[in-house]
């Protein structure tokens, strides 16, 4: 989770940047950003609680939208994943019903 946390960190400081070039945030506005960003993140121990921090920071400020959209995607890979592998196993056990209905279940 930490390199995580780094990635999401400097996801961050690329939307302020962005952010502040495009006018979308104000310069007044980044000392609560910070303050918000640094009294939360480090607290942070899995995917469930980064993905609250991430809806949280893009409720308050829309820059951080991509990031909750990234991290979102991220959750949808891994239980795609998940899932596959759970097929796998049940094909491997001769359950190829029950491997269709569980893939299918998915992509409905």
């Amino acid at each position: 989770m930490d390199q995580h946390r780094k990635e999401v960190e400097k996801m961050i400081v690329d939307a302020i940047i962005l952010g502040l070039e495009k006018q979308q945030i104000q310069e007044k506005d980044l000392s609560r950003v910070a303050d918000y960003v640094l009294a939360n993140i480090d607290n942070i121990q899995n995917q469930e609680q980064m993905i609250k921090f991430v809806d949280e920071i893009s409720l308050r400020w829309p820059i951080f939208e991509n990031i909750r959209e990234i991290e979102r995607s991220m959750i949808k890979k891994t239980e795609e994943a998940e899932i596959a592998k759970q097929a796998l196993n049940l094909i491997k056990s001769g359950k190829f019903h029950e491997a269709a209905n569980l893939t299918t279940q998915v992509t409905n």
